[in-house]
């Protein structure tokens, strides 16, 4: 039990590292299951800019104006087990919100009306974006769109279409998490008539930003998003099968895992479990070929034959890295198709879902989602028995229906005679 504490503490210790966590938004940040992903910035904007004069800046703000840190999409996957299949929206997809900087949010807009006299666009453009970056990390949504926009703005003057791509990506991913999922897929659509374009741009100038593929699946994986919690399933697939097509032309295949579990989760919406397996088994195999978990398959059986007290030992406490969160992942998604199989009345395959989702959790050490996905799989049994009982129950009263009439009609033929 002493390696079952451990791999519990350790995840407690990733749980709050990830929820600290900053991202640098001039790099591609990964891919995770069931939020946008956004686009970084573009090169000409994320190299550091000459700050211009020191009275713009005070405390910490003095130097060259550069990138903020932002906060990530769903620092952790929830193992999800009794949630509605309404489509409800997202309560807050960020991580844990970031303080404002008032002082720095005065020094960038101070900065940004110099750098518009000064008729020097993409500078003012940062300075829009890390505004943006200081909104969105407090999840003050509105304000961060806006800001959005305005970055957008003089990237238009400029001529810089990758910057325009990328302010498009953000804007989407924080309509998403608005919850205004027609405007977050208008943006995105907007955004992949321009990729070709801004890929251009890049390679005429700087290069080494984004590939057009990585891009298209990037936007594609948010609209089939926006699409599922629109209820329009059949789009969703649609979206998540264009994304995956563009995932397999990246050289990271962890694009390709995350789009996976993303469109095994649409095809269970629409009660297609044969595909949502396929999905699911790909993102697993993926899961451990990508050498974020042990060389153990991610899951054992079905059954809790392989939980003995030496596959522990034999796992390993995870790290507070990739192999924890991998693990987390697979567990989620595994829940999500259980409660998807249940809605639509697969309780042997809801229990199965539930059952695998069980065993990572435990061997994860994460208790408080075993103990959820234990009581989901007696009700799946539950639910399974009581339907073979209707069952037999309808059978019978059908039977005696018949034997009654076939009375009713021996009477009759008696009576004649």
């Amino acid at each position: 039990m002493a390696t079952v504490r451990q791999a519990s503490l350790q995840r407690a210790r990733y749980k709050k590292a990830i929820s600290q966590q900053d991202l640098d938004s001039s790099r591609t940040e990964p891919f995770r299951t069931g939020v946008p992903h956004r686009l970084p910035l573009p090169p000409l904007l994320s190299a550091p800019t000459p700050s211009g004069p020191s009275l713009f800046f005070t405390g910490t703000s003095q130097g060259a104006i550069k990138p903020v840190p932002r906060r990530p999409l769903a620092p952790e996957p929830t193992l999800t087990v009794m949630e509605p299949t309404e489509g409800a929206a997202p309560v807050k997809t960020y991580g844990c919100p970031r303080q404002v900087s008032n002082s720095l949010l005065s020094d960038l807009k101070l900065l940004s009306q110099a750098c518009g006299r000064a008729s020097r666009p993409l500078a003012e453009a940062l300075c829009y974006w890390n505004m943006a970056i200081e909104y969105e990390a407090a999840f003050l949504l509105k304000e961060a769109i806006a800001y959005f926009r305005k970055f957008i703005f003089p990237c238009v003057r400029a001529g810089y279409t990758p910057g325009v791509v990328a302010g498009l990506s953000s804007i989407a991913a924080a309509l998403y998490c608005q919850g205004n999922y027609s405007e977050a897929i208008t943006a995105c659509e907007t955004a992949l008539e321009a990729v070709p374009e801004a890929i251009h741009v890049c390679e005429s100038t700087t290069g080494g930003w984004v590939t057009s593929s990585m891009a298209a699946a990037s936007l594609l994986n948010t609209i089939g998003l926006c699409f599922t919690q629109l209820l329009d399933y059949e789009a969703a697939t649609v979206a998540f099968s264009r994304a995956l097509q563009h995932s397999l032309q990246v050289a990271d295949q962890r694009v390709e895992k995350a789009i996976c579990a993303n469109q095994a989760s649409a095809n269970a919406l629409v009660g297609d479990f044969a595909k949502a397996e396929s999905c699911l088994e790909r993102h697993i195999e993926l899961s451990n070929t990508l050498g974020t978990v042990s060389e153990r398959n991610i899951e054992t059986t079905l059954g809790l034959k392989g939980l003995e007290s030496d596959e522990y030992q034999a796992m390993g406490p995870p790290d507070a890295t990739s192999k924890t969160a991998n693990v987390l992942e697979t567990s989620a998604v595994l829940s999500r198709l259980g409660s998807l199989a249940r809605v639509h009345g697969e309780y042997e395959s809801s229990r199965q879902f539930y059952q695998r989702a069980y065993n990572l959790a435990i061997r994860s050490g994460d208790f408080e989602h075993a103990v959820t996905a234990s009581c989901a799989i007696g009700l799946a049994k539950g639910t399974e028995s009581i339907k073979e009982a209707l069952s037999a129950i309808q059978q019978e009263s059908v039977g005696v229906e018949e034997a009654n009439d076939y009375d009713i009609e021996s009477v009759q033929d008696i009576s004649k005679n």
